[in-house]
């Protein structure tokens, strides 16, 4: 059975997705950030539903930690209603966003999607090329350095990558023109 942690500080709204998710999965909760991570580190669940405004650590900050380790899909579940704000998690690695209020049948369907994307439990470390502070994730091709994420084109996207596979390699320009 798939496994799905709830990091939900309304115990009302975990109770009632607790209700309605445990029947067709096994589901984990906890009332704030720490908890969450906790939670996260020791079950390896499949999906994870997050809310932002948490006591203790930031429904932000749970997300940062989480992707320094895995792909896990991050559905947001928030009363923010921002554009801003949703444009910046997703940017961050959340997989999906989804305000409060929301309609039970659609978050059940945004868990299903989640749930059937390939990379939905590949961990991180099968994915993503890191050296000192610049790190590339190879799925979603976002990359990081110093915790900013940088766009690059495709051909630079491509080069970055190269030279992260190969550290410390010369590479002669014959061989980075032939180079995918």
């Amino acid at each position: 059975m798939l496994k799905i942690l709830l990091i939900e500080d309304h115990t009302d709204i975990q109770q009632l997705l607790n209700a309605v998710l445990s029947p067709q999965y096994q589901v984990l909760t906890a009332l704030d950030g720490i908890k969450g991570l906790q939670v996260f580190n020791e079950q390896q669940p499949d999906l994870i539903i997050l809310d932002l405004m948490l006591p203790n650590i930031t429904g932000e900050s749970v997300l940062k930690t989480i992707r320094k380790t895995s792909n896990v899909p991050v559905l947001v579940l928030t009363a923010i209603q921002s554009k801003t704000k949703t444009v910046a998690l997703l940017k961050a690695g959340a997989n999906d966003y989804l305000t409060k209020p929301f309609d039970i049948d659609e978050l059940l369907a945004r868990i299903q999607v989640q749930l059937r994307s390939p990379t939905a439990t590949s961990p991180v470390a099968n994915t993503t090329l890191t050296f000192n502070d610049i790190q590339i994730n190879l799925t979603t091709h976002q990359i990081t350095v110093n915790d900013h994420v940088l766009v690059l084109p495709k051909k630079e996207f491509q080069l970055l990558q190269l030279l992260l596979k190969n550290p410390h390699q010369v590479f002669p320009k014959s061989q980075i023109k032939t180079t995918r």
